[in-house]
């Protein structure tokens, strides 16, 4: 008898248990795209136009062979960007040959920001105003957002920012190794 109760015991505990994962996971909603949407930045400069640009690697000498991935604001102003190149750039990856981010910004004076850096692009992000900002600030640190079912990110919205539930894939993997655990990554809002 004694062991029957104990044995309830331990398979109503479990059940208790596993519910109570089950509830905390379903406040966690999936990222569903490794693609950042950068036409949801609410830059903090308030350019007139600016493109974002995907460099393939650090051997590409032209803008021929980049890729635009977003162009925001008047176009008149797009003839500007078209003679900026950049071989530096944020969120950099793809090894050996290194590809990037780069932002081409105009102003109204028509003077022109180049946004290549980690930094620059944290400063032209500014405020977090939303979770494809804080998905672009994550992988602005270096974090890989993976929608493989095996290895997908998970994030939460609260009150003052977004948590990340991700894996970290290191810089020579592509992917965690086998006894990796997701971990947590807050980007806070900031006003």
């Amino acid at each position: 008898m004694d062991i029957r109760i104990n044995l309830a015991t331990i398979l109503i505990s479990l059940f208790i248990f596993n519910r109570g994962d089950i509830s905390r996971q379903d406040e966690y909603k999936p990222v569903i795209s490794d693609d950042s949407d950068f036409k949801l930045i609410k830059n903090s400069d308030n350019y007139e136009y600016w493109e974002c640009i995907y460099n393939p690697g650090v051997f590409v000498s032209t803008r021929s062979k980049q890729q635009t991935i977003a162009q925001i604001g008047n176009k008149k102003y797009s003839k500007y960007v078209k003679k900026i190149f950049s071989a530096n750039g944020f969120f950099t990856a793809c090894g050996p040959g290194f590809c990037s981010y780069y932002i081409v910004a105009v102003r109204r004076d028509k003077s022109i920001k180049v946004i290549n850096t980690p930094n620059d692009f944290r400063n032209f992000i500014g405020n977090i105003d939303n979770v494809e900002e804080a998905k672009l600030s994550a992988r602005n640190g270096g974090y890989v957002l993976s929608v493989d079912p095996k290895y997908i990110t998970m994030y939460q919205e609260s009150t003052n920012g977004y948590t990340f539930k991700l894996y970290d894939f290191g810089f020579q993997f592509c992917i965690p190794l086998p006894e990796s655990q997701p971990k947590s990554v807050t980007i806070k809002l900031t006003n």
